[in-house]
């Protein structure tokens, strides 16, 4: 009772080129490397449990009917246990056509605002608050 698998649900846009942040060399290096406007799309599920990766990938762009197929696999997995989804508010994941397929596959989308979650922790980090002090180590972090 009361188990489920859990799958937080983000994108990924690569860009293919090269990209070097610092380079040092006597002489100086050059890399062919396409224009950069092609990408490779990848939309993908990570069970927070097994840390299983289910994607779908494409050359285009990520759009809702990404978003359906990648239910479609999750469900073809297979589990005996429900499915939620912790989404980012990306309007593609949001959408109206993402949420009736989701309903139609008895798939729950966590109604979790996680770039919220990321941007507290991301300031917990900026301003050293993430690791407690040897005097307080039963008291966690301060987010």
């Amino acid at each position: 009772m009361g188990k489920r698998a859990v799958f937080f649900v983000d994108a990924a846009h690569f860009v293919f080129g090269a990209f070097l942040g610092y380079l040092w060399c006597f002489a100086r290096c050059w890399i062919k490397a396409p224009s950069g406007r092609q990408r490779f799309n990848v939309v993908g599920a990570l069970n927070a449990i097994t840390y299983e990766v289910i994607t779908v990938t494409n050359l285009t762009y990520i759009n809702s009917e990404s978003v359906c197929q990648l239910l479609r696999k999750l469900v073809a997995l297979g589990l005996q246990v429900p499915i939620t989804l912790v989404l980012d508010n990306a309007r593609y994941q949001r959408c109206a056509l993402v949420q009736s397929v989701a309903d139609a596959l008895g798939i729950e989308q966590a109604p979790v605002y996680f770039e919220a979650a990321c941007k507290r922790l991301q300031q917990a980090v900026a301003q050293g608050r993430l690791f407690t002090p040897a005097s307080r180590p039963k008291q966690g972090a301060l987010l």
